[in-house]
This record gives C-alpha cells, structure tokens and sequence, in this order.
C-alpha cells in the first residue's frame, strides 16, 4: 500500500475518490516537476503560496482534470515528505494523522459544493508544511497574534500582537465538549514550552461559530452554545449576508433563502432567524488554558 493510500484508509476518504485521486497522485509524482515543487514546500522556500498554485493551476490541463484536483493530489503525495519532517523534528506522528482528517474535510466540501474531488482551499494547507499550523485531536491551530487590546484572567495578561495559539474548525463532525477540551489539553501540552507563558498558554478563536447570537437562535445544550462559552468574549461583528451559509447548507445556500433545506436544527434555526431579517455575524474570544484546564 503506497502512502497516499494509506493516508486515505487513515482518513476515512469516501471510497468513490480513491481510485481517481491514487491515479492523478501516481502520475503528478512521476512529473519532473513534481520534486522541485514539494521540496520547496517543505523547505517554506515560497513567500507565499501564490507561487506554487500559479505552477499547480498551469499544470491541471495537462492532466486533464480541474485545478482544485491537482491541488489536492500534490498536497497528498507531499505529505510523506511532511511525515519525515515531523519524524526528522521528534514531532508525535499521531499530530500528522489528526492533520490528515483536514484532508477528508476539505475534499467532502469541495464534492459537495463544486462536484469536485479535490480542495478548494490551495492555500489553507501550506502552514501544515511549514510547521506553523497542528493538528491537536479535533481542531488544529496556528500560531497568531492576540487581536484585543488586554486579557487577564488569574493573574495572566496577553496584550494586543502577543503570540497567542489560533483555533480552526475543520467539519469533521460534532464539536462535543469531550472532543474540544480533549483538543484544548492536547494543544496546551505541546505549545507550553514554544509559547513560554509561565504555565499558561493563551488560545484563541476567531469565527463564525462564536457569533454570539446563536444563543438566541440555538438551546443551551447545543455544541456551538458550549464552544462559545469556552472562551472570554473579545468582540463580535454583524452582517447583513451570511457568508458562512455554505457551510450550514451546502450548495443550496446558492439558492434562494426561502429554499434553504430545514432538515437539521441548525438549519432550521438558521433560517427562521434570517427570515425574520436578523444579521449573521461572527466573533473573538480567548481563554488560558493551564494544567487544569481553561484558567477561570
């Protein structure tokens, strides 16, 4: 079994994308091309990803499929270049496998949305490779910047551009309390050192998710009440489109509002409140977390 596809046994890719992503993964590895590209990628030698997409969107006619997919079968076949960095740098292997869950992710998002295997998302995966962004159980961070002015919670203070962790939300099922605080732990323990914060480590979230209208819109025993209520509250901003709609609703969010499926709570409660002509929004939050948990 090559790499790639034990990293999609791994996974848990949907089984009808793994015989085209096994052929387009063995043929881009086999471009001169390839090599040049992927060592460059794991050696952080781009200022940014726009270079490496250029090289990667000129190449997708060549092999006769659309862009997102190249995206992604490049990104797999470079991952076990990833896998001996972590190994070469004494990083815990199981961090590699939580990370390749975002793969799974993003390709069930890019089938459902654009009828695509492949990711979208081309320049969301690069800090994985630079070792600027982890995956601890459920959520992966990266390491950012306290966007507030001052936070203090039991005698620790972060203020605004001090180093702080950042939490993404991949979709990869229920964000229950166990699997969060399993992720905080997780995150905590590795990053006390790197982040030097006398026992603490500051971690933050800037999202769609910590809108704090959904405890309006959702009961208090919803996941996405319980993730807000992990966090200090920093700010919060309103908005008259829902840009995250796709995410809640898939591609029907390109159709008209009235059309949007109710076949979930959260959709349901989604669209009574945008019917009734509510905002959408967004928020900040941060907490520090110490050996005991989220620091009160």
């Amino acid at each position: 079994m090559s790499h790639v596809e034990l990293l999609m046994e791994k996974a848990n890719f949907p089984e009808e994308s793994r015989a085209f992503l096994t052929d387009l993964c063995r043929r881009l590895a086999a471009d001169s091309r390839y090599e040049t590209l992927s060592r460059r990628l794991i050696d952080h030698d781009y200022s940014d990803s726009s270079e490496l997409i250029a090289v990667l969107d000129s190449m997708s006619p060549e092999f006769g499929v659309y862009k997102y997919s190249i995206y992604l079968a490049f990104y797999l076949n470079a991952s076990e270049l990833l896998l001996d960095k972590y190994r070469a740098n004494n990083i815990d292997e199981e961090l590699f496998w939580f990370m390749t869950v975002d793969y799974r992710c993003k390709l069930e998002e890019c089938r459902a949305n654009d009828g695509i295997w492949g990711t979208s998302a081309a320049a969301w995966h690069a800090p994985f490779y630079h070792l600027t962004r982890f995956a601890h159980g459920r959520l992966p961070y990266d390491y950012s910047a306290f966007d507030g002015e001052i936070y203090e919670r039991g005698g620790h203070v972060i203020r605004k551009g001090e180093p702080a962790l950042r939490i993404h939300i991949p979709s990869s099922g229920p964000l229950t309390r166990e699997l969060r605080h399993d992720s905080y732990r997780r995150a905590y323990e590795f990053n006390r050192e790197r982040l030097n914060w006398n026992g603490v480590v500051p971690i933050s979230c800037s999202s769609w998710l910590l809108y704090p209208a959904h405890k309006e819109m959702l009961p208090p025993t919803s996941n996405i009440v319980g993730f807000i209520d992990d966090f200090d509250m920093i700010s919060s901003s309103t908005s008259e489109t829902f840009g995250n709609a796709w995410r809640v609703f898939g591609p029907a969010s390109k159709l008209p509002l009235e059309q949007w499926p109710e076949d979930t709570g959260l959709r349901r409660a989604y669209k009574k409140w945008l019917l009734s002509g509510k905002p959408a929004g967004s928020g900040y939050g941060i907490f520090f977390h110490d050996e005991q948990g989220r620091v009160r």
